[in-house]
């Protein structure tokens, strides 16, 4: 029985994915805990503090945390 390893692109993504990272990513807890401070500042249309420039930057990389986001988003969109 062979296995077959990842692909060219999934590899590609992978290293694009890795290259992207900080030394202070937070977790998919600390982001959940503060993206209606990231959605408020955006809907001010002002300037991202750095910590909310960390929040933007995890959901970025992390699919379940943009495909949160997104409902989030759309959610507060409907009010």
């Amino acid at each position: 029985m062979s296995t077959t390893g990842p692909t060219d692109d999934q590899l590609d993504l992978l290293l694009g994915v890795l290259q992207l990272t900080r030394s202070d990513e937070m977790t998919c807890e600390q982001w959940l805990d503060q993206v209606g401070s990231y959605l408020r500042a955006v809907r001010e249309t002002g300037p991202l503090s750095e910590e909310l420039k960390r929040i933007e930057h995890h959901f970025k990389l992390c699919p379940e945390c943009r495909e949160e986001f997104e409902a989030i988003q759309t959610a507060w969109e409907e009010k």
